[in-house]
């Protein structure tokens, strides 16, 4: 057999999946984060079953439990993040002031030595 032969075959076999008569390749989809948090609400909410809304979406039930580990893992890291993020925010905040204020000194320092230069020179306003 040719390996051009071999490769048509596998190719063959994995477009359809003769178990369950449908497009193989088809199977997979993408979804984004909105539909994602969409779908999983109707189990965490409105309380769907985990297999029902599997069977709705033509999703696997362990990827609808990956998404909801996935969730309350960015759960945490979210309603973590305030109480971390208002204190770097605090700290970024202050040096950031005492940055703009050691500007304005060297800023008022070198106006006052432009206007004691000009007041040097003779004829001049």
């Amino acid at each position: 057999m040719k390996r051009e032969e071999e490769i048509f075959i596998k190719r063959d076999v994995l477009e359809k999946d003769p178990m369950k008569g449908r497009d193989f390749m088809k199977q997979f989809k993408r979804y984004g984060a909105e539909q994602k948090v969409r779908i999983l609400r109707e189990i965490l909410q409105n309380g769907k079953k985990t297999s029902e809304v599997s069977e709705e979406y033509g999703i696997s039930s362990v990827t609808l439990y990956e998404w909801q580990k996935q969730l309350f893992e960015g759960a945490v890291d979210i309603f973590g993040s305030k109480e971390k993020g208002s204190k770097k925010l605090q700290t970024k905040v202050k040096r950031l002031e005492e940055i703009l204020s050691v500007r304005n000194e060297l800023i008022s320092e070198l106006v006052t030595e432009n206007i004691t230069m000009k007041k040097k020179r003779p004829g001049e306003i």
